[in-house]
């Protein structure tokens, strides 16, 4: 569970980064062409979701990996 909760957390920020910067930058290339542009927030949300999406099915596999190690075999190999 900690690997998946870390997991939605990492892509979760990432996404919101994502959008944020994707805002910013479409509003300076918006005013270097003199014109509006816009980002709906249907876009944000999809994008964001699929971030989450790839997060969370990245960070299955090493949970499950996690899972089935024996947890003083684990230790032993760090």
């Amino acid at each position: 569970m900690q690997f998946l909760f870390e997991a939605i957390i990492v892509s979760g920020i990432g996404g919101l980064i994502g959008i944020l910067l994707a805002q910013f930058g479409s509003g300076f290339v918006g005013s270097l062409m003199s014109t509006e542009v816009t980002v709906q927030s249907g876009v944000m949300l999809m994008a964001l979701a699929f971030s989450l999406f790839v997060g969370v099915g990245f960070g299955i596999y090493p949970a499950i990996k996690a899972s089935k190690l024996n947890p003083i075999e684990a230790l032993r190999y760090e």
